[in-house]
């Protein structure tokens, strides 16, 4: 709840990282309610959601929501990459 306060009252981030179960307010309802966002800077924001549960259970239902779907332990190099391909920094992508 707090990350969505701080997006729609303050700063727009380049794109939000989230894990999917959190206090008062999950990954995916955060995504949701970005995505409802009357302002397209914010509906438009590049989401990935992370999660340690079974990827075959939540990847289909973050993607539906818009968002990329990462299962823990997350690779460092795999997160900066899919940051990287979200905000079109195409190129740069470290070697797998």
């Amino acid at each position: 709840k707090r990350a969505l306060d701080i997006i729609t009252n303050n700063i727009i981030p380049n794109a939000v990282v989230s894990d999917l179960r959190m206090p008062r307010m999950d990954g995916l309802e955060l995504c949701r309610s970005i995505r409802n966002h009357p302002n397209i800077l914010i509906n438009l924001l590049p989401i990935i959601i992370l999660s340690g549960e079974d990827p075959e259970i939540h990847q289909s239902v973050v993607e539906s929501a818009g968002a990329v779907f990462l299962g823990k332990p997350v690779n460092n190099k795999e997160l900066r990459n899919n940051i990287k391909k979200l905000l079109g920094m195409k190129g740069e992508t470290d070697e797998a």
